[in-house]
């Protein structure tokens, strides 16, 4: 079958990639073509009527010594792009097929109904969040998809991010609209489940089902051989922290185990991202590092949601410090579904050497995941034979 996935605009984040990635991965070794519908999401600048304002007011903290001003800092971030991100671009261009157009519009995705492709595949990632989805929200529900085309309209592993409700009432009718012209629904999360049942209360073709994140349908071997030299690399006595938004008090919580366990710890970010930053020490390391970085851990400190998927994937003892702002449902909902709600933390008080150290049965752990992922494949192989 020609099939398109619809995700969020792939740029630098490493998770986001690489769901992309092993969904694109799982669908080809099933025999189909895949391709990527290439979202593009640009730095925009201020609009000219804000602009004399604004920059004046940046200027202004610029001379008092604040240490985030930037006047230009969305032209400073539009110059330096290309080079902060060349290393996604490359993994991009290398393992995830793209449409041979790119949109930058909601409008311009009525194009895709020429491709006629046999299925459009939304998902993963929180592709349902409002705040999160571009073009615009109604996109990740097809809404550009005609009413007669044969296209099958599936959903895979699609997340709202959140447990809380985010959408208009008007977002709630027209995606609710959308929703029952599916053809197979799935969800990342046990709170998206209760969200479109009892709280939007739509009606869906079927009834929803909750399947792995597509990274989870990979194994550690099929991430490892995009690595290079990934068999020369040494299990070190080390703490990887793979931390979004950093804070004193995740600092102190990584310093603290660092002392107590006599470990050394390391990361994989830009040495800075601020605007007004020389451009080379924005630049996002690549993603090999990345998975370098969980193969070689002793132990992870993780805020990202797809830092814990990884933890889980590679086996390694791990601490999630939850990120409140970014949503806490898609981390309970992962964690409890392999029995692990026990390292989850919200502060660094709720941290003992005891939660560090509880042995994790990864037997246990791996026996539900091989588990899962076979009801995974099922959904999406069942959903890909259904016919318009």
């Amino acid at each position: 079958m020609k099939i398109a996935i619809l995700t969020l605009p792939l740029h630098y984040n490493y998770g986001g990639n690489l769901q992309c990635y092993a969904l694109i991965h799982t669908l080809q070794s099933l025999g189909h073509e895949v391709c990527n519908i290439a979202i593009v999401q640009e730095q925009k600048l201020p609009p000219l009527k804000q602009r004399p304002f604004l920059y004046t007011k940046r200027f202004i903290n610029k001379i008092l010594g604040r240490q985030y001003s930037c006047v230009f800092s969305e032209h400073k971030i539009i110059r330096d792009r290309d080079i902060v991100h060349k290393y996604a671009d490359e993994f991009i261009s290398s393992n995830i097929p793209l449409t041979p157009h790119k949109y930058k519009d909601a409008l311009s995705l009525n194009e895709l109904n020429d491709y006629k492709f046999d299925a459009i595949i939304v998902g993963s990632d929180q592709v349902w969040r409002p705040k999160y989805a571009f073009p615009d929200i109604r996109s990740f529900f097809l809404d550009f998809l005609k009413n007669n085309q044969k296209t099958l309209r599936i959903s895979y592993a699609a997340s709202f991010g959140t447990d809380m409700q985010e959408y208009s009432e008007k977002e709630i009718r027209d995606c609710g609209n959308l929703i029952e012209k599916f053809d197979a629904v799935s969800v990342r999360e046990s709170s998206a489940l209760h969200l479109i049942n009892n709280v939007f209360k739509w009606k869906c073709p079927a009834a929803p089902q909750l399947v792995l994140d597509p990274t989870m349908l990979l194994e550690k071997d099929e991430y490892l051989k995009i690595v290079p030299y990934s068999t020369e690399i040494k299990k070190t006595k080390e703490l990887f922290y793979y931390i979004l938004d950093m804070t004193p008090d995740k600092k102190k919580l990584i310093d603290n185990i660092c002392i107590d366990e006599e470990l050394k710890k390391f990361t994989v970010f830009p040495k800075s991202t601020l605007p007004n930053s020389k451009v080379e020490d924005k630049v996002i390391p690549p993603v090999e590092r990345w998975i370098q970085g969980f193969n070689k851990a002793a132990i992870i400190i993780t805020d990202s949601f797809h830092g814990c998927v990884f933890s889980i994937i590679f086996n390694k003892p791990f601490i999630v410090y939850a990120n409140e702002k970014r949503g806490i449902a898609r981390f309970r909902s992962l964690l409890e579904m392999f029995n692990l709600e026990d390292r989850l933390i919200t502060n660094s008080s709720e941290f003992n050497q005891a939660k560090l150290h509880s042995a994790i049965d990864w037997t246990k752990v791996n026996f539900i995941k091989e588990e899962k992922k076979e009801q995974s494949l099922t959904f999406l192989q069942d959903a890909l034979k259904r016919q318009r």
